[in-house]
């Protein structure tokens, strides 16, 4: 290596092949690809996925357009038991549903 003042990282540098930046009606069309596939995905793991298919994009970018089309993860609901269900389990009524307490620690 000839003596010439410049520091090792310069020399050793290699750029990065460029990636095509994507507008937001092609990244909104991915992220309603995933959503269809993958529907309880948020915007954190679609972000996760966009980049496993080679697509560096920002979480918040990825909220944002899944804020404006509309696009969100769905939950799964709580069970609950209903009383005369199959299902062998006691199920009491609310006695306490319209009392308001007059003390705390009084229910």
């Amino acid at each position: 290596m000839p003596n010439v003042n410049l520091p090792r990282s310069t020399y050793y540098y290699q750029p990065k092949p460029a990636t095509a930046a994507l507008c937001d009606a092609d990244l909104a069309h991915l992220i309603e690809d995933i959503h269809d596939v993958f529907p309880g995905y948020g915007y954190r793991r679609i972000t996760l996925e966009l980049r496993a298919r080679g697509h560096l994009v920002n979480h918040k970018r990825v909220a944002r357009i899944m804020r404006e089309h509309e696009v969100c993860g769905h939950h799964r609901r709580r069970f609950k038991p209903v009383a005369g269900s199959e299902i062998d389990i006691a199920v009491f009524p609310n006695h306490y549903q319209n009392i308001i307490p007059t003390k705390p620690d009084r229910v």
